[in-house]
């Protein structure tokens, strides 16, 4: 989505870029990275900024041998003021001037649609140990928000970090700064030269497990914030955006042609939606003060493409011009989901809709989402309504069958050890979001290789074909599967076995469980969902077939979660229904209930590893 940029976190995520490579763990190390804020009195500023990296291995070459630095050419300036490569032996080696380059950053909107520039700084003979350095300034010519500024950055622990430093110069006459800082070190320093001062230190040593995945809002962290209140950030966004949403000759029209012969509010407020998610393309990075203002409804229309904001503005003025009240909703759709200690706008990175006469969230940005649901991201977060703002609220969590899904698997195996079979998904809404992208992504062409392909990856001989309603269609269930033709299933005759599993999983496999089963204690919070998740196999086992082994029953519960699995053989038919249920009305589960859950996912691990044993002569 769209990310919702304030000043203060752009520059410094362009400043730390390289932490985003995907390098391997140790890969290379932070030495030294700096920011440093001087804020003007109507809250535009500068910021100057040095980062050092340390090359450790081979793979942290080919991440730091150049580093990209974005800027938006209205509000900003960027100047490269120093970059070179230091040898172990403290040789500097200059980056050459034909080495740092322009580029343009071009979302799916075109120029139009974005204003984003790079400067590309390619390091010259960059070698294990040694440390590329780069030191920049962001001019800020245009405050993000008017006479706002905020900054907000969450430590990584999945580097080392020697040095980080941040500090904050703003003139005692301009805006009265909040702060918040966890984990680090600092705070405010001594008044000089008629303006206020601060600074924050950080370092980490210890690099923390892969596995060991900290939400952003229990990291280390550092809050900026000029705005008094949420209530305030929300009125700064509703300034601007509230105009973007008027209701134009061709809105109305157009929502008249859309709502054509109905005339229930909810009837009508679902047909716009699902116009908007069908026709309105999604195009990534806004214009100059787009990247938090709407583009005008009217513009968006006739584009038919805009980003999260602009789907927004658009669906409002259509449900404006059926007498349909709606509010744009700043929420973050991340991995984010308590209250920041303070109003920083950053910590919201989409746009959704709001209809207070339905008490219905909205978010047209995607098609595979049915109208009155939100996808998995959006669900249980932090919701900042601009228009009549009442205070902070929360969107709603899914009820855990609206992940329900079915998985039906029925194989034919012949006494030559070749086998044909059908297999039958089964989606509830939610659970069919990603298989209802995944085919809408692909041509006949593409589906006639599918079969073939998820075979082939696990080393079987087999042709088939993919049958599933359209993508695009609101049904509800969703249904989806394979036939299929398999060459080689079985080593026949003989003995050997097989596990009791589908080459083509449902939306929501049971084999998602496993990875609860085992690593370290859960020490943090996660997000999470409930589900109701059921599979049955049916196997028709040739004449002469003998089963030597048929795996036992399961049956465990934990707080709200069952699973079950049971196991039939009669005559040469072998049926198996697994069912996992887990009823929470949560999405964000606590480090206590996902210790309470190790038992049961240690169980369906187990299960999900069994086998049929079998032999025929």
């Amino acid at each position: 989505m769209m990310r919702l940029y304030a000043v203060g976190l752009l520059l410094a995520m362009l400043l730390l870029a390289p932490l985003a490579l995907g390098a391997e763990q140790g890969a290379y190390k932070v030495v030294k990275n700096t920011d440093s804020f001087v804020l003007n009195a109507d809250a535009s500023f500068s910021d100057t900024g040095t980062l050092a990296m340390q090359v450790l291995s081979e793979q942290g070459i080919a991440a730091l041998n150049q580093a990209e630095l974005n800027y938006s050419t209205s509000l900003q300036d960027l100047t490269i003021l120093e970059a070179y490569t230091l040898k172990p032996d403290g040789r500097h080696v200059a980056v050459p001037a034909a080495n740092i380059q322009d580029r343009d950053v071009i979302a799916g909107g075109g120029p139009m649609y974005s204003d984003f520039k790079g400067k590309v700084i390619i390091f010259p003979n960059v070698e294990v140990g040694d440390t590329v350095v780069y030191t920049a300034r962001y001019t800020q010519k245009v405050p993000m928000f008017p006479g706002q500024f905020s900054f907000m950055e969450s430590f990584p622990g999945s580097v080392v970090v020697d040095d980080r430093e941040i500090s904050v110069s703003a003139p005692l006459a301009g805006p009265t700064l909040q702060t918040f800082a966890a984990g680090i070190d600092g705070g405010r320093q001594p008044d000089a030269d008629g303006r206020a001062h601060w600074s924050w230190h950080w370092k980490n040593a210890v690099v923390a497990d892969a596995d060991d995945v900290v939400p952003p809002d229990e990291r280390p962290r550092l809050l900026i914030s000029s705005f008094k209140d949420f209530g305030a950030l929300a009125q700064s966004y509703e300034d601007r955006a509230h105009a973007m949403a008027a209701v134009t000759p061709e809105i109305q029209a157009q929502a008249d042609t859309i709502t054509a012969g109905l005339t229930a509010p909810a009837d009508q407020a679902r047909a716009l939606y699902t116009w908007v998610a069908r026709n309105i393309r999604y195009a990534g990075n806004c214009i100059g003060v787009g990247s938090v203002v709407p583009h005008a409804a009217g513009l968006v229309l006739d584009n038919r493409l805009g980003d999260c904001k602009d789907h927004t503005a658009l669906l409002q003025a259509l449900l404006a011009a059926k007498g349909i009240e709606s509010s744009p909703v700043l929420i973050n759709s991340g991995n984010r989901y308590k209250l920041p200690e303070l109003p920083v706008p950053s910590y919201f990175n989409h746009v959704i809709n709001y209809i207070p006469s339905l008490d219905l969230y909205a978010d047209s940005t995607s098609d595979f989402i049915p109208f009155g649901s939100l996808p998995f991201g959006e669900a249980g977060k932090v919701a900042l309504h601009t228009e009549h703002f009442k205070g902070v609220e929360h969107t709603p969590v899914a009820a855990w069958k609206d992940y329900e899904a079915h998985l039906n698997v029925q194989v034919k195996i012949h006494a030559d050890g070749s086998a044909d079979g059908v297999v039958q998904n089964t989606a509830a809404p939610l659970s069919a979001m990603g298989p209802r992208q995944y085919f809408a992504g692909r041509d006949a062409a593409d589906e006639s290789d599918v079969v073939h392909h998820v075979f082939a990856d696990k080393g079987f001989q087999a042709e088939g074909a993919v049958q599933h309603e359209d993508p695009h269609a609101g049904t509800n269930p969703y249904r989806f599967g394979i036939t299929f033709a398999l060459k080689n299933m079985l080593d026949l005759p003989g003995a050997g076995a097989f596990p009791v599993t589908s080459v083509y999983n449902g939306p929501m496999p049971l084999s998602i469980w496993a990875q609860f089963a085992a690593g370290k204690p859960v020490e943090h919070s996660f997000g999470c969902n409930g589900s109701f998740s059921v599979e049955d196999f049916q196997y028709e086992l040739p004449a002469g077939m003998k089963i030597l082994w048929l795996p036992r029953d399961v049956h465990v519960s934990a707080p709200n979660a069952n699973y079950d699995a049971t196991y039939k053989q009669v005559e040469q038919v072998i049926t198996v229904h697994r069912a996992l249920q887990y009823r929470i009305d949560t999405h964000l589960c606590t480090p206590e209930e996902g210790e309470a859950m190790r038992p049961l996912a240690q169980a369906v691990a187990k299960d999900l590893r069994a086998q049929v044993l079998y032999q025929m002569d």
